[in-house]
């Protein structure tokens, strides 16, 4: 009797539970962490149970997302990413070489106008500096729009060799983009230490910060390359590197007094950057290396000890 009881008790803790899940998936859709994905069982749990419960909160919150997932899948959302995914057609066959050859032409843009902006930075041009970043940023867009319209393109032609060929030969040109971007970030930060006059202080102070932005965005842009290239170490090593560049905006911002209120979006973005890192190096099957992107990431979570059983010794 004591046994069906007890079974009794745990059906109906069960079926209260799954409703539970059904009405705050229902009430949800904004939030899909994608944790099926991750390639390794307990990080899809872990994943799952942080899932149900900002869903719960969603739910309460009137059907609307109040935080971003923390462990994810590569198709997760919402996440605090700079990273979105265009919507493209498919373009001719004959149209895809002429489509490269934009492609080339826009990275040689892109260089281009942030040496120009800073060239405007340094005259004193500091209104046509910030127009011009507006371009720059939209051409990244663009850029990366163009590439994602070629690699469709060659997928829905069941050339899939292609498609990765083209993922491969975008990747290393963006990051090393997203290099120079951060570069010349560095040199309007220097210039913003090194001015006295505080309205050319404060100008290069911005466009810094919005340079240092942009080459996370051109980052995270490259380590998708090589994720569709099949180069997960490739790719977790960018993704650490465009977290490293959250990390050094964190850093300048707290040293120039913001709350962390202010800072709080950078926080998730270098925890989110840092587990898309660790999800790139399961893909390689680097199982250390995953748990030592993680680790890096607790300081940056909202919830750091939810991750706590993944970095055991043991489970190697």
């Amino acid at each position: 009797m004591q046994i069906r009881t007890f079974l009794h008790t745990f059906l109906l803790a069960g079926l209260t539970c799954l409703a539970m899940q059904a009405g705050a998936q229902g009430q949800c859709p904004k939030i899909s962490c994608d944790c099926m994905k991750l390639p390794v069982e307990p990080w899809q749990s872990i994943c799952a149970n942080y899932e149900k419960k900002i869903k719960q909160a969603c739910a309460k919150n009137g059907g609307e997302p109040t935080t971003y997932c923390a462990l994810h899948g590569p198709d997760a959302t919402p996440l605090p990413l700079a990273l979105s995914i265009p919507s493209v057609e498919v373009i001719p066959v004959e149209n895809i070489a002429e489509t490269n050859r934009r492609i080339a032409s826009m990275y040689w843009s892109v260089r281009t106008d942030v040496d120009l902006a800073v060239e405007q930075v340094e005259k004193g041009q500091h209104v046509r500096a910030q127009q011009i970043i507006k371009v720059v940023e939209a051409n990244i867009q663009n850029l990366f729009e163009n590439q994602h319209q070629v690699v469709v393109s060659w997928v829905s032609y069941e050339e899939e060799k292609n498609a990765i060929k083209a993922w491969r030969d975008y990747s290393s040109d963006t990051e090393e983009m997203g290099g120079y971007i951060e570069k010349r970030a560095a040199d309007l930060w220097k210039r913003f230490e090194q001015a006295e006059d505080e309205t050319v202080k404060k100008v290069n102070r911005v466009l810094s910060h919005k340079l240092l932005r942009l080459a996370g965005e051109v980052y995270e842009q490259a380590a998708y390359a090589y994720d569709g290239g099949v180069q997960y170490e490739e790719s977790a090593k960018v993704w650490s590197k465009a977290a490293s560049l959250t990390k050094l905006l964190i850093e300048q911002k707290q040293s120039l007094g913001s709350s962390q209120q202010g800072i709080e979006y950078f926080r998730y973005q270098a925890a989110a950057r840092l587990h898309r890192a660790s999800y790139e190096w399961l893909m390689e099957e680097q199982m250390r290396d995953a748990k030592n992107s993680l680790q890096e990431s607790q300081p940056y979570m909202k919830e750091p000890r939810s991750v706590d059983p993944l970095l055991v010794e043991d489970e190697e």
